[in-house]
């Protein structure tokens, strides 16, 4: 008969170290970019992650994709462009919407007393009408050749 090796036990120190780090380094918010202009997804994700170190940006540029990410993934926010072919960011956000408020496992994860906050980017003049949702918020409407500029 073999010997069952035991699984190697952290020391108290080990432990210990572990246990600081996870107060130290507290677990990353998932924030999704939603934009088919793979450099301007690139540079809102560097600007938001340097701005923002406890947050991780994910970044989709397929409409289609976005919304089975919106309905499977929870996401602290969501910045997507209005203007994308096949769907625009309006489109994407209402069928994800659908989706969340016939899907049990989702209604479980996201509640319509919090909704994820949206802003919608565009390199026009963005509409000023705003659109309801069960499960999300639009929050604001940023210009995409503004915000390019900021610092």
């Amino acid at each position: 008969m073999e010997a069952v090796q035991s699984p190697v036990r952290m020391s108290i120190g080990e432990q210990t170290k572990k246990h600081t780090l996870e107060k130290v380094r507290p677990h990353k918010k998932r924030v999704l970019i939603v934009d088919d202009d793979k450099d301007f997804a690139d540079l809102l994700k560097y600007k938001l992650e340097k701005l923002e170190p406890h947050i991780t940006c994910v970044t989709i540029s397929d409409p289609y994709e976005a919304v089975i990410s919106l309905t499977d993934e929870n996401y602290e926010k969501i910045y997507i462009d209005q203007n994308m072919p096949g769907l625009n960011g309006d489109s994407v956000i209402r069928e994800a919407d659908r989706f969340i408020d016939y899907d049990s496992t989702a209604q479980m994860m996201k509640s319509p007393s919090h909704k994820t906050p949206v802003i919608f980017m565009s390199g026009r003049d963005l509409d000023q009408k705003r659109p309801n949702f069960s499960f999300f918020e639009i929050r604001e409407k940023i210009n995409k050749r503004e915000f390019a500029l900021m610092n």
